[in-house]
């Protein structure tokens, strides 16, 4: 399977992409800071994206081109501490 982990850089999403690879999926890894993404894996695609403000989300190549045709969807959020 091929999944897409929005937010893949924070706590939950390393969680969401370190446990899709132990089951042996594809992971789009979506990123304001791809540089900084601590794995490396062949089945990582990594995208810079920022959903706060739309930028790299939709167009050619964007996150909704690599999403399309996924028929499984999940979403978790994950806390932060201030």
């Amino acid at each position: 399977m091929r999944i897409v982990v929005f937010g893949a850089n924070g706590a939950t999403g390393r969680i969401l992409v370190a446990d899709a690879l132990v089951r042996g999926d594809e992971v789009v890894a979506v990123t304001r800071r791809p540089d900084d993404f601590p794995v490396k894996d062949a089945r990582i695609e990594l995208v810079r994206a920022d959903v706060t403000s739309g930028t790299g989300l939709v167009g050619p190549g964007a996150v909704t081109d690599r999403a399309a045709g996924r028929s499984r969807r999940r979403c978790w959020a994950g806390s932060r501490r201030y």
